[in-house]
């Protein structure tokens, strides 16, 4: 919600806001099936299911990579409407 609050203030475009409102999606997506596979891991033991711990770091990686990303456009947002006013002085 903040940083679709964020986007729209500082960009008129509308296809820009749909895109960035993806990320946290992305990590929300990621961090399920992280947990999923964890889960499935931990149910399972003792037997070792290696694709399966290959599949939650992969999860884990996507998740702290959508977060920071996100992150990363808070400050966009945060910035670029500072940004537009220096412009329009």
């Amino acid at each position: 919600m903040i940083l679709a609050s964020l986007f729209h203030r500082a960009f008129a475009r509308v296809a820009v806001l749909h895109r960035a409102v993806r990320v946290p999606m992305a990590a929300l997506t990621a961090d399920l099936l992280e947990n999923l596979s964890i889960a499935t891991l931990l149910f399972s033991y003792p037997r070792r299911l290696r694709a399966v711990a290959v599949l939650a770091s992969a999860f884990s990686t996507v998740k702290w990579t959508a977060i920071a990303d996100e992150a990363i456009l808070v400050a966009i947002g945060l910035v670029a409407p500072l940004i537009q006013r220096k412009r329009q002085q």
